[in-house]
């Protein structure tokens, strides 16, 4: 232990009477420490640890991309989702769904929760089972979609005490009332922080292809390959772009 107080101080003496040196190798070694830290954290979130979900190699997103570099992925349109879905044989599945935060009352003090407005069920596109009753069905989106819900399962045991009795129970979300219809299991949590799971009442022909504020996920079918979905949707947008050029 003297040895290397003896070490120690030695090592201070010397680094304090070259400030500028000790700076530089600090600030070298804080920078290439942090970018390896930086870079381990994203290849382990990445490439090594899988999605919490079956199957993760086969879902799959979709969004718009704009004609200036480096724009990222955008949101979709519901005309220009609903024509990929029905037209891309590579897709078995195509979700859009649209987060937003709502106001719950008659449970308690009226609280904020996140909702998912979705235009279909969720939870069949990551393959899971709901813990209680069903999942938003294909067809219960649009303009007069029905006013129902998928609760979360943290959701279902704070505010519902974890009963059987939840299905048909009551939500009311910045005052309109929706029948909860389902109760999602312990794990799903898409997107991240979502509470509830609600139809999206939209009309497709009133918001159009120029309204993009649809996210998506969604699965490949069975045998279908990224890059063999990826071609289609090329071939789609193109056709999409040509026909519709004032809102593409």
């Amino acid at each position: 232990m003297d040895l290397l107080r003896n070490e120690a101080r030695f090592a201070v003496r010397s680094l304090a009477r070259r400030p500028g040196f000790t700076t530089v190798c600090v600030l070298t070694l804080g920078l290439g420490i942090g970018a390896n830290t930086a870079i381990f954290t994203v290849v382990k979130g990445v490439l090594l640890e899988p999605l919490p979900f079956i199957d993760p190699g086969g879902l799959v997103v979709v969004g718009t991309t704009r004609s200036d570099p480096g724009s990222g992925l955008g949101s979709m349109s519901l005309p220009d989702l609903v024509d990929l879905k029905r037209e891309a044989g590579s897709l078995a599945t195509l979700v859009g769904y649209s987060p937003v935060t709502r106001t719950l009352t008659g449970m308690g003090d009226p609280t904020l929760v996140q909702v998912g407005r979705v235009s279909k069920g969720l939870l069949s596109t990551f393959r899971i089972a709901p813990t209680l009753g069903r999942d938003i069905l294909p067809g219960e989106s649009g303009a007069s979609a029905p006013t129902l819900a998928v609760i979360g399962y943290g959701f279902w045991l704070e505010r519902l005490g974890g009963s059987a009795d939840a299905l048909g129970r009551t939500l009311r979300l910045n005052g309109t009332a929706y029948e909860v219809v389902g109760v999602a299991p312990p794990d799903f949590d898409f997107p991240g922080g979502v509470d509830v799971w609600v139809p999206r009442r939209i009309d497709p022909e009133g918001c159009g292809r120029g309204c993009h504020t649809w996210l998506t996920i969604g699965r490949l079918a069975e045998g279908a390959t990224l890059a063999g979905a990826r071609t289609e949707a090329d071939a789609i947008a193109a056709r999409l772009a040509e026909q519709y050029p004032d809102t593409n």
